[in-house]
């Protein structure tokens, strides 16, 4: 199963984004003290509750269903006064929001669908269209 790389997880933990996964970015503390490297995690599969993960060394890991999930059904783009409401459309180039000037994710080469999905995920955070309760 794809899930989201190291560094897409990450940025989704620091955006505040959670949801049930047991697949887990995981380094124990002796490679952690020699400086956070992304090469001293690797991907495990964990099936105790994310309470029961020692958060400091573990980064949860999401497959792609779980990030569309999270995705919007439709958002509203456009200005003042004309809002369009736009649907959220998959297809193997990228994820995104079909408009002429819709949000979209174009997938980058060797990367998992998993990640294109996150990206668009952060993006509408970026632009205030989404948060997540913290």
């Amino acid at each position: 199963m794809k899930t989201t790389s190291y560094k897409i997880s990450k940025q989704l933990a620091e955006a505040g984004f959670e949801a049930y996964t047991q697949f887990y970015h995981s380094a124990d503390a002796k490679c952690i003290s020699r400086g956070k490297d992304e090469d001293d995690y690797e991907l495990i599969y964990n099936d105790l509750s994310y309470s029961q993960i020692a958060k400091n060394y573990n980064i949860p890991a999401y497959d792609l269903e779980t990030i569309l999930d999270a995705l919007p059904e439709m958002i509203l783009l456009g200005g003042f006064p004309k809002q369009l409401p736009c649907t959220l459309y998959i297809s193997k180039k990228g994820i995104g929001y079909d408009y002429e000037r819709g949000l979209t994710s174009l997938a980058k080469e060797n990367e998992s669908l998993a990640d294109c999905a996150a990206r668009l995920l952060l993006l509408l955070v970026e632009k205030g269209l989404l948060t997540f309760k913290k």
